[in-house]
């Protein structure tokens, strides 16, 4: 997992694997998940640190796993 943050532009990239994006998928105004041809998540963008995250979408949808929500929610608490 790797984390890609640009505090000055309030944006981040949360980095899962280094596979060939297929497809992006928006789940809200504010995120992006990016998945792999076999429907796998490869990384979620956050575009406005100040919004609250679809923790539920996340989880439940994409298989955003404990970790990595913890990270993301952590980010937006700290903007």
């Amino acid at each position: 997992m790797e984390l890609e943050l640009d505090r000055k532009l309030g944006l981040a990239y949360l980095r899962r694997s280094r596979k060939a994006v297929a497809k992006t998928v928006e789940v809200s105004t504010t995120i992006n998940v990016d998945i792999d041809r076999n429907g796998i998540l490869v990384g979620v963008e956050l575009l406005d640190l100040t919004r609250p995250l679809p923790e539920d979408d996340l989880v439940e949808k994409f298989g955003v796993e404990s970790e990595e929500m913890r990270l993301l929610q952590s980010l937006i608490r700290a903007a």
